[in-house]
């Protein structure tokens, strides 16, 4: 959805309609607001804008005034984020403003990640007017990445109890957060959940070697899962499962009305023909279910829970 339709539709509340915590964050809001009405285009250039921030904040050192604008403004308000160009925010301003924007789309559609990874990226290739610095470049593949965990997170937050199920923070130590992202404890070994944004190169083969493992991720590139001599790499890194979108992640895919999932399923000429693991089920899955193959695992008591028909 563009900026324009966005803002016409409502989607930015008029600040005389809301009740502000304190006068800075007001006169933020309004300033934004009275810049996103006087716009052609409906968008706000960072480049540009943070200088009066800076004003408002008393912050001289731009990058200090970006950072306390997402903490103290952004978090509160991530619907202006879908706005805003030049800038990257955190993962979860990221993720709150793509939420927002689908929920206007798709006020009725049930909640799904990858969905939600479609609106991101398409905000995020819309936002930038100008080339990305190399500190911006940077920050860019981290946000990305931590986009697809929170989302993968929320997916999956009536099944992780911290118990048996949990989340690999960025708290655990390096040669523990190595293994994978999220962990489900099994028999004869645990579940590691390796989860990449886009992409899965050799950076998902590089995850907990010889373990039981899932990759999962938004990718975008289905001939990453035709290659036979990378998914034999799969397998013998113990790969049990991959799981792909089925709804379309990028531009090019929604305007072709295509995505990932069915792409890999076509090339192999139908589901009766998709590789398989070494327990003989399917090796590339639909990511959409995902949830329900881990809620059936982990509805089992873990001295039952095997592995060998996963």
């Amino acid at each position: 959805m563009h900026t324009e339709t966005l803002f016409k539709n409502g989607f930015i509340q008029d600040p005389e309609s809301i009740e502000f915590d304190n006068a800075q964050t007001h006169e933020v809001y309004s300033y934004l607001y009275s810049a996103l009405q006087s716009s052609d285009n409906k968008t706000i250039n960072a480049d540009k804008f943070l200088e009066d921030l800076s004003t408002i904040y008393e912050i001289t050192d731009l990058n200090k005034c970006r950072l306390y604008f997402i903490k103290n403004f952004l978090s509160q308000y991530p619907e202006f984020f879908a706005f805003i160009q030049n800038m990257n925010a955190d993962a979860s301003v990221d993720t709150e403003c793509s939420e927002k924007v689908l929920k206007v789309s798709e006020p009725h559609a049930a909640y799904n990640c990858s969905a939600v990874k479609s609106v991101s990226n398409s905000l995020h290739n819309a936002r930038w007017s100008r080339a990305m610095l190399d500190k911006e470049k940077q920050g860019s593949v981290s946000i990305l990445g931590k986009i697809s965990e929170s989302l993968l997170q929320k997916q999956l937050e009536d099944i992780v109890n911290d118990d048996n199920h949990f989340y690999n923070s960025s708290s655990m130590p390096p040669q523990i957060r190595l293994y994978g992202d999220f962990v489900v404890m099994c028999q004869p070994n645990n579940l590691w959940l390796s989860v990449k944004s886009s992409f899965a190169r050799e950076r998902l083969l590089a995850s907990g070697y010889t373990n039981d493992l899932i990759g999962v991720g938004f990718f975008q590139d289905a001939k990453e899962f035709t290659n036979l001599a990378r998914l034999r790499n799969f397998k013998k890194a113990g790969f049990l499962a991959i799981y792909v979108p089925s709804v379309p992640v990028t531009e090019e895919q929604v305007t072709n009305n295509v995505n990932t999932y069915d792409e890999v399923v076509a090339a192999y000429g139908g589901l009766d023909k998709m590789p398989q693991n070494i327990g003989g089920t399917q090796l590339i899955r639909d990511l959409s279910e995902l949830h329900n193959d881990l809620k059936k695992l982990t509805d089992v008591d873990i001295k039952d829970r095997n592995l060998t028909d996963f």
